[in-house]
Order: structure tokens, then sequence, then C-alpha cells
């Protein structure tokens, strides 16, 4: 169903949008019609069309704020993946040494394998690797724990976390 509509000029606003939400977080601020329209060189027509789509494939969940602007209640990554024409999520975690590592990526792999996308998973050995190799463009999503992410985020590293495990969870210290 996307894919086709993608082909048109309009699919192909509704992926220059959801491309920049998918860089935001939940509360961010959207840019307004005309930003989009001026950075990214397309109609406000347009614009509105991409946001009133990514709305109805309950890809994002935005509220207008009046004049303090509109801001993203809700994200579901997975869709805006699959619009952004990602294709296919390629992630690195760590090496699966202890069978709580290997739930984990058992349990990646099954949640991010879904009609809209699919995924693969490496394993690697070391936060800095991994990373590194992310920062590369090499993956998509890079798992680490928490420990490591605050540092990265401390040494300004443009990274942030989609996903914290919960509190009780086996893997509770992860991101």
């Amino acid at each position: 169903m996307v894919s086709l509509m993608l082909m048109q000029k309009r699919g192909l606003a509704i992926q220059i949008v959801a491309r920049e939400l998918a860089s935001l977080n939940i509360g961010d601020k959207i840019p307004t019609i005309t930003e989009f329209c001026e950075q990214k060189g397309i109609s406000r027509g347009s614009v509105q069309y991409a946001l009133d789509t990514l709305k109805g494939l309950q890809a994002i969940d935005i509220k207008p704020r009046g004049h303090l602007g509109t801001f993203i209640e809700n994200v579901n990554c997975i869709k805006l993946a699959g619009i952004c024409d990602a294709g296919s999520l390629v992630g690195v975690m760590p090496l699966p040494y202890t069978k709580r590592y290997e739930g984990l990526a058992a349990g990646l792999y099954s949640s991010l394998n879904t009609d809209e996308i699919s995924s693969n998973i490496a394993f690697m050995r070391g936060s800095g690797n991994r990373l590194q190799q992310l920062m590369a463009g090499r993956y998509h999503f890079a798992v680490m724990s928490r420990l490591a992410f605050y540092e990265y985020i401390r040494r300004k590293y443009p990274i942030r976390a989609v996903v914290n495990f919960g509190l009780r969870s086996y893997v509770e210290r992860h991101v």
C-alpha cells in the first residue's frame, strides 16, 4: 500500500517528512509547515498532506499548542521506518555470550520483523566498536548498556535512546 503511494510527488513528501520526524523524540517541537517548505523544498499542500497521511497511518501522533507550535505525542518507529523506505533495519548488539543476550536477540528480531519492515542483527564486542559502526552508517541501531550510552551522550555523540528496557527486565541496564 505505502510503496505504491510513495512513487508519486506527494509520496516523496511523505518520505521527507517521515525522515525528519523519525529523528525527533516524543515531546519535541516539529518544524512548522513554512520551515518544512523552506528546508526541504516541498510545497505547503504536500507537507500538510504528508502530516495528515502519517497521522492516518498511525505512524505519528502530533498535538498543536497554538503559538507554541506542534509537538510529537507518539511515534511508531517501525511504521516510520517502513514509510522512510528503509526496507530493512540492521542493528548491532553485544555478543550473545549468555542465554539472556540470546533471548534479547531473538526478542528484538521477532519484534522488528513485521509486515512493514524486516531486520537483521549483527553481533560485535565493545560498545565503542558498535557506536563507531553506527556513526559510520553501517547500522540503523545499536544495543548498549545505559552506562555506555550516558557516557557517549556526555561526550556529545549525536545518538538517542529509542528503547529503554524496563525495570526488572533481565536487560534493564541496556538501551
